[in-house]
Protein backbone atom coordinates (compact mmCIF):
# COMPACT_ATOMS: atom_id res chain seq x y z
CA UNK A 1 0.00 0.00 0.00
CA UNK A 2 2.81 2.17 0.72
CA UNK A 3 4.61 1.65 -2.53
CA UNK A 4 1.19 2.42 -4.52
CA UNK A 5 1.25 5.91 -2.61
CA UNK A 6 5.04 6.77 -3.13
CA UNK A 7 4.19 5.84 -7.06
CA UNK A 8 0.95 7.52 -7.24
CA UNK A 9 2.39 10.67 -5.48
CA UNK A 10 6.08 10.09 -7.97
CA UNK A 11 3.25 10.47 -11.02
CA UNK A 12 1.30 13.36 -9.78
CA UNK A 13 4.90 15.10 -9.60
CA UNK A 14 5.69 13.99 -12.87
CA UNK A 15 2.32 15.28 -14.26
CA UNK A 16 2.58 18.23 -12.47
CA UNK A 17 6.09 19.22 -13.71
CA UNK A 18 4.91 18.32 -17.47
CA UNK A 19 2.33 20.74 -17.25
CA UNK A 20 4.91 23.73 -15.51
CA UNK A 21 7.37 22.59 -18.87
CA UNK A 22 4.46 23.15 -21.50
CA UNK A 23 3.13 26.42 -19.92
CA UNK A 24 6.86 27.79 -19.93
CA UNK A 25 7.54 26.57 -23.79
CA UNK A 26 4.21 27.83 -24.60
CA UNK A 27 4.73 31.59 -23.31
CA UNK A 28 8.31 31.23 -24.87
CA UNK A 29 7.03 29.84 -28.48
CA UNK A 30 4.22 33.16 -28.17
CA UNK A 31 7.10 35.80 -27.80
CA UNK A 32 8.94 34.41 -30.74
CA UNK A 33 5.53 34.30 -32.57
CA UNK A 34 4.90 37.85 -31.51
CA UNK A 35 8.15 38.61 -32.99
CA UNK A 36 7.77 36.90 -36.03
CA UNK A 37 4.43 38.97 -36.50
CA UNK A 38 6.07 42.28 -35.97
CA UNK A 39 8.59 41.13 -38.57
CA UNK A 40 6.00 40.76 -41.05
CA UNK A 41 4.23 43.96 -39.98
CA UNK A 42 7.32 45.60 -40.58
CA UNK A 43 7.96 44.37 -43.67
CA UNK A 44 4.28 45.35 -45.29
CA UNK A 45 4.07 49.04 -43.21
CA UNK A 46 7.53 50.33 -43.27
CA UNK A 47 8.28 52.12 -46.93
CA UNK A 48 11.59 52.61 -48.47
CA UNK A 49 10.84 56.28 -49.00
CA UNK A 50 8.39 58.78 -47.63
CA UNK A 51 7.40 62.20 -49.48
CA UNK A 52 6.75 65.12 -47.35
CA UNK A 53 5.29 68.40 -49.53
CA UNK A 54 9.09 69.21 -51.04
CA UNK A 55 11.03 66.85 -49.49
CA UNK A 56 11.38 63.45 -50.19
CA UNK A 57 13.18 60.84 -46.92
CA UNK A 58 14.83 57.86 -48.16
CA UNK A 59 13.82 55.19 -44.85
CA UNK A 60 15.41 52.16 -46.67
CA UNK A 61 18.48 52.11 -43.77
CA UNK A 62 16.12 52.52 -41.40
CA UNK A 63 13.82 49.76 -42.75
CA UNK A 64 16.82 47.28 -43.24
CA UNK A 65 18.03 48.16 -39.72
CA UNK A 66 14.48 48.02 -37.95
CA UNK A 67 13.76 44.50 -39.91
CA UNK A 68 17.35 43.20 -38.87
CA UNK A 69 17.38 43.45 -35.53
CA UNK A 70 13.84 42.24 -34.86
CA UNK A 71 15.05 38.99 -37.15
CA UNK A 72 18.13 38.57 -34.79
CA UNK A 73 16.46 39.01 -31.55
CA UNK A 74 13.66 36.33 -33.20
CA UNK A 75 16.59 33.91 -34.02
CA UNK A 76 18.25 34.60 -30.09
CA UNK A 77 14.60 33.49 -28.68
CA UNK A 78 14.84 30.52 -31.11
CA UNK A 79 18.28 29.36 -30.23
CA UNK A 80 17.16 29.82 -26.51
CA UNK A 81 14.26 27.21 -26.54
CA UNK A 82 16.76 24.99 -29.03
CA UNK A 83 19.33 25.06 -25.79
CA UNK A 84 16.60 24.06 -23.67
CA UNK A 85 15.97 21.46 -25.96
CA UNK A 86 19.64 20.28 -26.04
CA UNK A 87 19.90 20.23 -21.98
CA UNK A 88 17.43 17.79 -22.31
CA UNK A 89 19.07 15.77 -25.30
CA UNK A 90 22.37 15.80 -22.86
CA UNK A 91 20.80 14.78 -19.57
CA UNK A 92 19.16 11.90 -21.78
CA UNK A 93 22.19 10.48 -23.72
CA UNK A 94 24.16 10.61 -20.57
CA UNK A 95 21.84 9.77 -18.35
CA UNK A 96 20.37 6.27 -20.60
CA UNK A 97 24.07 5.86 -22.06
CA UNK A 98 25.02 4.78 -18.85
CA UNK A 99 22.49 2.55 -18.03
CA UNK A 100 22.85 1.21 -22.22
CA UNK A 101 26.42 0.21 -21.28
CA UNK A 102 25.07 -1.04 -17.89
CA UNK A 103 22.97 -3.58 -19.40
CA UNK A 104 24.44 -4.50 -22.47
CA UNK A 105 28.37 -4.93 -21.32
CA UNK A 106 29.77 -8.69 -21.03
CA UNK A 107 29.63 -8.85 -16.89
CA UNK A 108 33.53 -9.75 -15.76
CA UNK A 109 32.67 -10.91 -12.05
CA UNK A 110 29.87 -11.89 -10.14
CA UNK A 111 29.90 -7.93 -8.37
CA UNK A 112 29.44 -6.73 -12.09
CA UNK A 113 26.21 -9.63 -12.61
CA UNK A 114 24.55 -8.15 -9.68
CA UNK A 115 24.98 -4.72 -10.92
CA UNK A 116 23.63 -5.31 -14.41
CA UNK A 117 20.80 -7.76 -12.60
CA UNK A 118 19.96 -4.41 -10.02
CA UNK A 119 19.78 -2.70 -13.48
CA UNK A 120 17.45 -4.68 -15.67
CA UNK A 121 14.91 -5.01 -12.15
CA UNK A 122 14.51 -0.86 -12.47
CA UNK A 123 14.08 -1.21 -16.56
CA UNK A 124 10.18 -0.52 -16.27
CA UNK A 125 11.42 2.58 -14.17
CA UNK A 126 13.74 3.69 -15.97
CA UNK A 127 11.92 3.69 -19.20
CA UNK A 128 9.25 5.74 -17.70
CA UNK A 129 11.41 8.37 -16.87
CA UNK A 130 12.84 7.68 -20.29
CA UNK A 131 9.13 8.42 -21.73
CA UNK A 132 8.28 11.67 -19.86
CA UNK A 133 11.50 13.12 -21.06
CA UNK A 134 10.55 12.17 -24.55
CA UNK A 135 7.37 14.04 -25.05
CA UNK A 136 9.59 17.08 -23.48
CA UNK A 137 11.54 16.62 -25.81
CA UNK A 138 8.87 16.29 -29.00
CA UNK A 139 7.60 19.54 -27.51
CA UNK A 140 10.49 21.52 -28.03
CA UNK A 141 11.17 20.33 -31.49
CA UNK A 142 7.98 19.87 -33.18
CA UNK A 143 7.56 23.77 -32.22
CA UNK A 144 10.90 24.76 -33.22
CA UNK A 145 9.77 23.05 -36.49
CA UNK A 146 7.04 24.52 -36.84
CA UNK A 147 8.80 27.63 -37.06
CA UNK A 148 10.75 27.07 -39.29
CA UNK A 149 13.98 25.99 -37.68
CA UNK A 150 16.58 24.11 -38.63
CA UNK A 151 19.22 22.81 -36.01
CA UNK A 152 23.05 22.17 -36.93
CA UNK A 153 24.19 18.48 -37.98
CA UNK A 154 25.86 17.69 -35.08
CA UNK A 155 22.42 18.72 -32.75
CA UNK A 156 20.29 16.80 -35.26
CA UNK A 157 22.22 13.76 -34.68
CA UNK A 158 21.91 14.10 -31.22
CA UNK A 159 18.08 14.58 -31.09
CA UNK A 160 17.79 11.45 -33.60
CA UNK A 161 19.77 9.45 -30.76
CA UNK A 162 17.52 9.96 -27.95
CA UNK A 163 14.49 9.43 -29.83
CA UNK A 164 15.97 6.00 -30.47
CA UNK A 165 16.39 5.05 -26.84
CA UNK A 166 13.20 3.70 -25.92
CA UNK A 167 14.33 1.04 -29.29
CA UNK A 168 17.77 0.32 -27.96
CA UNK A 169 17.13 -0.19 -24.26
CA UNK A 170 14.57 -2.67 -24.69
CA UNK A 171 16.90 -4.74 -27.39
CA UNK A 172 19.82 -4.65 -24.63
CA UNK A 173 17.22 -5.72 -21.91
CA UNK A 174 15.80 -8.21 -23.51
CA UNK A 175 19.36 -9.57 -24.58
CA UNK A 176 20.62 -9.07 -21.05
CA UNK A 177 17.72 -11.66 -19.83
CA UNK A 178 18.30 -13.95 -22.97
CA UNK A 179 21.95 -14.09 -22.09
CA UNK A 180 21.85 -14.42 -17.39
CA UNK A 181 21.75 -18.01 -17.41
CA UNK A 182 24.82 -18.50 -19.42
CA UNK A 183 26.79 -15.79 -16.73
CA UNK A 184 25.21 -17.42 -13.71
CA UNK A 185 26.43 -20.81 -15.32
CA UNK A 186 29.82 -19.39 -15.58
CA UNK A 187 30.23 -17.94 -12.51
CA UNK A 188 28.88 -20.61 -10.56
CA UNK A 189 31.98 -22.45 -11.81
CA UNK A 190 34.34 -20.08 -11.04
CA UNK A 191 32.80 -19.73 -7.47
CA UNK A 192 33.63 -23.67 -6.89
CA UNK A 193 36.91 -23.33 -8.25
CA UNK A 194 37.30 -19.99 -5.62
CA UNK A 195 36.27 -21.99 -2.87
CA UNK A 196 38.20 -24.52 -3.62
CA UNK A 197 41.28 -22.76 -3.77
CA UNK A 198 39.50 -20.96 -0.40
CA UNK A 199 39.56 -24.04 1.73
CA UNK A 200 43.29 -25.21 0.89
CA UNK A 201 44.51 -22.12 2.02
CA UNK A 202 42.37 -22.31 4.83
CA UNK A 203 44.26 -25.91 5.53
CA UNK A 204 47.13 -24.38 5.18
CA UNK A 205 46.75 -21.39 7.15
CA UNK A 206 45.61 -24.31 10.25
CA UNK A 207 48.82 -25.97 10.14
CA UNK A 208 51.15 -22.85 10.32
CA UNK A 209 49.20 -22.14 13.01
CA UNK A 210 49.47 -25.39 14.80
CA UNK A 211 53.12 -25.06 13.81
CA UNK A 212 53.49 -21.93 15.36
CA UNK A 213 52.09 -23.29 18.70
CA UNK A 214 54.75 -25.65 19.00
CA UNK A 215 57.40 -22.93 19.09
CA UNK A 216 59.18 -22.83 22.24
CA UNK A 217 62.21 -22.12 24.15
CA UNK A 218 64.41 -23.77 21.80
CA UNK A 219 63.55 -21.28 19.17
CA UNK A 220 64.45 -18.66 21.85
CA UNK A 221 67.70 -17.40 19.66
CA UNK A 222 65.38 -17.37 16.38
CA UNK A 223 63.20 -14.94 18.26
CA UNK A 224 63.01 -12.80 15.08
CA UNK A 225 62.57 -15.55 12.56
CA UNK A 226 59.26 -16.69 14.45
CA UNK A 227 57.90 -12.98 14.99
CA UNK A 228 57.94 -12.95 11.07
CA UNK A 229 56.73 -16.03 10.31
CA UNK A 230 53.44 -14.91 12.76
CA UNK A 231 53.05 -11.52 11.26
CA UNK A 232 53.28 -13.20 7.50
CA UNK A 233 50.70 -15.70 8.73
CA UNK A 234 48.38 -12.78 10.56
CA UNK A 235 48.82 -10.81 6.88
CA UNK A 236 47.38 -14.13 5.16
CA UNK A 237 44.89 -14.31 7.76
CA UNK A 238 43.45 -10.66 6.98
CA UNK A 239 43.95 -12.14 2.84
CA UNK A 240 41.91 -15.04 3.64
CA UNK A 241 39.03 -12.91 5.63
CA UNK A 242 38.53 -10.80 2.68
CA UNK A 243 38.55 -13.70 0.39
CA UNK A 244 36.18 -15.62 2.77
CA UNK A 245 33.85 -11.88 2.61
CA UNK A 246 33.57 -11.68 -0.75
CA UNK A 247 33.15 -15.46 -1.67
CA UNK A 248 30.01 -15.30 0.80
CA UNK A 249 28.36 -12.03 -0.98
CA UNK A 250 28.69 -13.94 -4.22
CA UNK A 251 27.58 -16.44 -2.73
CA UNK A 252 24.14 -14.41 -1.77
CA UNK A 253 24.11 -12.43 -5.30
CA UNK A 254 24.23 -16.06 -6.87
CA UNK A 255 21.24 -17.69 -4.11
CA UNK A 256 24.33 -20.70 -3.00
CA UNK A 257 25.41 -21.42 0.26
CA UNK A 258 28.74 -21.29 1.76
CA UNK A 259 30.23 -23.27 4.94
CA UNK A 260 33.33 -21.08 6.25
CA UNK A 261 34.07 -24.45 8.11
CA UNK A 262 35.50 -25.56 4.66
CA UNK A 263 34.48 -29.30 5.28
CA UNK A 264 37.02 -29.66 8.20
CA UNK A 265 36.26 -31.51 11.07
CA UNK A 266 34.15 -30.35 14.32
CA UNK A 267 37.68 -29.50 16.00
CA UNK A 268 38.99 -27.41 13.63
CA UNK A 269 39.62 -23.99 14.50
CA UNK A 270 37.70 -21.51 12.04
CA UNK A 271 39.19 -18.22 10.36
CA UNK A 272 37.20 -16.14 13.25
CA UNK A 273 39.10 -18.52 15.82
CA UNK A 274 42.58 -18.87 14.08
CA UNK A 275 42.50 -14.41 14.08
CA UNK A 276 41.81 -14.44 17.59
CA UNK A 277 44.27 -17.13 18.63
CA UNK A 278 47.33 -16.16 16.73
CA UNK A 279 47.14 -12.33 18.33
CA UNK A 280 48.79 -14.12 21.71
CA UNK A 281 51.88 -15.56 19.85
CA UNK A 282 52.38 -11.91 17.89
CA UNK A 283 52.55 -10.71 21.27
CA UNK A 284 54.72 -13.30 23.07
CA UNK A 285 57.44 -13.43 20.29
CA UNK A 286 57.56 -9.49 19.79
CA UNK A 287 58.01 -9.30 23.53
CA UNK A 288 61.20 -11.67 23.34
CA UNK A 289 61.85 -10.02 20.10
CA UNK A 290 62.33 -6.36 21.73
CA UNK A 291 63.59 -8.62 24.78
CA UNK A 292 66.63 -9.86 23.00
CA UNK A 293 67.04 -5.97 21.45
CA UNK A 294 67.23 -4.08 24.25
CA UNK A 295 68.93 -6.16 27.24
CA UNK A 296 72.02 -6.57 25.67
CA UNK A 297 72.03 -2.66 25.66
CA UNK A 298 71.06 -2.18 29.16
CA UNK A 299 73.16 -4.38 30.36
CA UNK A 300 77.00 -3.35 28.27
CA UNK A 301 75.90 -0.34 26.57
CA UNK A 302 77.30 2.96 27.67
CA UNK A 303 75.24 3.42 31.33
CA UNK A 304 75.16 7.08 31.34
CA UNK A 305 72.81 6.85 28.25
CA UNK A 306 70.31 4.86 29.83
CA UNK A 307 67.22 6.20 30.51
CA UNK A 308 65.87 4.57 33.77
CA UNK A 309 62.16 5.93 33.79
CA UNK A 310 61.92 3.97 30.22
CA UNK A 311 63.63 0.97 31.41
CA UNK A 312 61.39 0.95 34.54
CA UNK A 313 58.12 0.92 32.47
CA UNK A 314 59.03 -1.16 29.57
CA UNK A 315 59.73 -3.67 32.21
CA UNK A 316 56.53 -3.54 34.55
CA UNK A 317 54.73 -3.69 31.32
CA UNK A 318 56.68 -6.56 30.05
CA UNK A 319 56.41 -8.45 33.14
CA UNK A 320 52.11 -8.12 33.06
CA UNK A 321 52.03 -8.85 29.57
CA UNK A 322 54.18 -12.02 30.07
CA UNK A 323 52.00 -12.92 33.31
CA UNK A 324 48.32 -12.05 31.13
CA UNK A 325 49.69 -14.29 28.16
CA UNK A 326 50.79 -17.27 30.18
CA UNK A 327 47.28 -17.63 31.49
CA UNK A 328 45.65 -17.68 28.42
CA UNK A 329 48.08 -20.24 26.61
CA UNK A 330 47.61 -21.76 29.75
CA UNK A 331 43.84 -21.76 29.22
CA UNK A 332 44.68 -23.10 25.43
CA UNK A 333 46.96 -25.95 26.45
CA UNK A 334 49.11 -24.09 24.84
CA UNK A 335 52.41 -25.75 26.80
CA UNK A 336 55.74 -24.87 24.51
CA UNK A 337 54.60 -20.96 24.17
CA UNK A 338 53.93 -21.18 28.20
CA UNK A 339 57.40 -22.05 28.65
CA UNK A 340 58.47 -19.37 26.29
CA UNK A 341 56.55 -16.92 28.45
CA UNK A 342 57.80 -18.38 31.55
CA UNK A 343 61.41 -17.72 30.25
CA UNK A 344 60.84 -14.38 29.74
CA UNK A 345 58.63 -13.42 32.70
CA UNK A 346 61.63 -14.84 35.10
CA UNK A 347 64.47 -12.65 33.08
CA UNK A 348 62.36 -9.86 33.45
CA UNK A 349 62.00 -10.60 37.10
CA UNK A 350 65.33 -10.53 37.33
CA UNK A 351 66.30 -7.71 35.52
CA UNK A 352 63.57 -5.96 37.49
CA UNK A 353 66.28 -6.49 40.58
CA UNK A 354 68.50 -3.45 38.97
CA UNK A 355 65.79 -0.88 38.39
CA UNK A 356 66.66 1.00 41.85
CA UNK A 357 70.07 1.15 41.19
CA UNK A 358 69.65 2.40 37.19
CA UNK A 359 67.60 4.83 38.89
CA UNK A 360 69.90 5.99 41.82
CA UNK A 361 72.81 6.28 39.33
CA UNK A 362 71.31 7.79 37.00
CA UNK A 363 70.16 10.72 39.06
CA UNK A 364 70.77 13.82 36.82
CA UNK A 365 71.82 15.71 40.17
CA UNK A 366 75.27 13.35 40.88
CA UNK A 367 78.16 15.18 40.57
CA UNK A 368 81.84 13.94 40.20
CA UNK A 369 82.47 13.94 43.88
CA UNK A 370 78.81 11.91 44.38
CA UNK A 371 81.05 9.68 41.69
CA UNK A 372 84.19 9.61 43.84
CA UNK A 373 82.22 8.78 47.28
CA UNK A 374 80.41 5.72 45.15
CA UNK A 375 84.08 4.32 43.84
CA UNK A 376 85.47 4.99 47.10
CA UNK A 377 82.62 2.73 48.80
CA UNK A 378 82.66 -0.05 46.11
CA UNK A 379 86.61 0.10 46.36
CA UNK A 380 87.25 0.40 42.63
CA UNK A 381 88.02 3.64 41.11
CA UNK A 382 84.68 3.96 38.60
CA UNK A 383 85.69 5.90 35.28
CA UNK A 384 82.63 8.10 34.03
CA UNK A 385 82.29 7.87 30.61
CA UNK A 386 81.10 5.82 27.67
CA UNK A 387 82.85 2.85 28.53
CA UNK A 388 81.09 2.76 32.16
CA UNK A 389 78.13 -0.33 32.08
CA UNK A 390 75.72 -1.44 33.81
CA UNK A 391 77.29 -4.57 33.69
CA UNK A 392 80.73 -3.08 35.64
CA UNK A 393 78.73 -1.84 38.66
CA UNK A 394 77.07 -5.27 38.97
CA UNK A 395 80.42 -6.84 39.02
CA UNK A 396 82.14 -4.02 41.52
CA UNK A 397 79.29 -4.95 44.01
CA UNK A 398 77.08 -1.95 43.31
CA UNK A 399 73.60 -4.24 44.26
CA UNK A 400 75.69 -5.03 47.59
CA UNK A 401 76.40 -1.33 48.40
CA UNK A 402 72.65 -0.52 47.43
CA UNK A 403 72.31 1.41 50.86
CA UNK A 404 75.42 3.59 50.70
CA UNK A 405 73.96 4.65 46.70
CA UNK A 406 70.55 5.15 48.03
CA UNK A 407 72.29 7.75 50.40
CA UNK A 408 74.66 9.32 47.86
CA UNK A 409 72.22 9.73 45.37
CA UNK A 410 69.50 11.47 47.90
CA UNK A 411 71.70 13.79 49.71
CA UNK A 412 72.88 14.90 45.47
CA UNK A 413 69.81 15.72 45.12
CA UNK A 414 68.85 17.35 48.64
CA UNK A 415 71.76 19.96 47.81
CA UNK A 416 70.35 21.04 44.15
CA UNK A 417 66.67 21.19 45.14
CA UNK A 418 66.13 23.95 47.03
CA UNK A 419 68.24 26.04 44.13
CA UNK A 420 65.94 24.94 41.70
Amino acid sequence: EETGKKEKQQQQQQEHGMALFVLSLKSDFDRIDQCQASIDDMKMNLVDVLDLHLYRISLRSFKSNTIGNAKMCHALLLRDVQQQAMKIVNAMNDKFGQYYDTISKWPKTVEEFDHQMHAVDLFDKTVGNLGSQLIKLNHVVCGLEERAFVPSERDFRNIWKCKGWPKRLTEARDKCMKSAPGHRERFEEELEQQQKMFFAELRRLRESFLDITKKGPTQWSESDQVYTSIQVLQQRLLQASDESDQIRKRCEVLGLTFDMAGGGSSSSLSLIELRTHVKPFLELWQGVTTWRRYQPEWIDGPFLELNSDTVADYIRQCWRDMYRLIRVFNNDLFHEPVKVGERLKKAVEEFKLYLPLMNKLRNVDLRPRHWKEVSKELGVQIKVDRTLTLRMLLANGSMEAMETISDISQTAHGLVDPKR
